[in-house]
């Protein structure tokens, strides 16, 4: 299960060697935003070069390349031969996958897993048929640059985000996904605001969600990891349903009254099976 992604600049070799220890589920190593255009050829050989040290502890990581063409293309020929599972392709459109798809397959890792950064108006349309492509494992949300192509003003808390939101949901869960990934917070020192909003993608049906400072993980990590108490909880109710329908009760009441079906216990299920339980 993972809960927390941590961006790592890509050209900051003591940041890179402190990831693993904050606290995120997955690293990911950026070559892109948080990476100088100047700074880019020596961002790929920095992040090379951390790769042995980052397997060798056991750390999680994928690696967010650049959108913009000849930028990619020495993004991908740098690390195809470094063993990347994991893409994440932000300003994701349909074509766009598929030119990164075609490029993986020819520079030689054709099986790579891709993430999909959905950050403009074009991606947030082609959703569903992203989330359908076969070598796509997750859909993220960009906010604030999906703001700036829309032209609006970016509120976290505008109910413009809802409907936004829930299509990611919708296209995940469509394409047997897992919920996706939500937008950084900028605001480092607000943490109550942070807590509040993962608290809200949580309830939206989001899965996890990114970080740009590592003082946002334990947050992030916390808000979105089910309490023994739901987990207790949900497990119960998936063993009571079990027995009723072995009685040949298609459905049962709790002990508040309240209707249980096959749909309730789905739920109950996905959360018990996301904790490895």
């Amino acid at each position: 299960m993972i809960r927390s992604f941590l961006y790592v600049p890509g050209d900051r070799p003591s940041m890179l060697a402190k990831a693993p220890t904050r606290g995120a589920d997955m690293l990911i190593l950026d070559l892109e935003d948080a990476v100088a255009p100047s700074a880019k050829v020596g961002a790929r050989l920095t992040i090379l070069e951390a790769i042995p040290e980052l397997e060798a502890g056991g750390a999680r990581f994928c690696v967010r390349v650049n959108s913009e063409h000849d930028e990619q293309e020495a993004d991908l020929a740098a690390l195809s031969g470094a063993g990347i599972e994991t893409l994440v392709i932000p300003k994701a459109t349909s074509q766009a996958i598929e030119n990164v798809t075609d490029r993986c397959k020819r520079m030689g890792f054709p099986s790579v897993d891709l993430v999909a950064l959905i950050e403009s108006a074009r991606g947030l349309w082609e959703v569903l048929s992203i989330a359908g492509h076969p070598r796509v494992t997750g859909l993220a949300i960009g906010e604030e640059d999906l703001s700036a192509d829309l032209g609006v003003d970016y509120r976290g808390d505008s109910m413009l985000w809802h409907p936004v939101r829930s299509r990611l949901v919708w296209a995940a869960a469509s394409a047997g996904l897992p919920g996706p990934t939500g937008p950084v917070s900028t605001d480092i020192a607000d943490l109550e605001g942070l807590r509040e909003s993962t608290l809200l993608l949580r309830q939206c049906g989001f899965a996890s969600r990114a970080a740009i400072h590592p003082t946002q993980v334990p947050i992030i990590n916390e808000v979105l990891t089910p309490s023994e108490e739901e987990l207790e909880a949900a497990r119960q109710l998936v063993d009571q349903y079990d027995q009723a329908l072995a009685q040949g009760k298609g459905a049962i009441t709790d002990s508040q009254g309240n209707m249980i079906d096959e749909a309730v216990v789905r739920r109950a299920r996905h959360l018990v099976l996301s904790r490895g339980g």
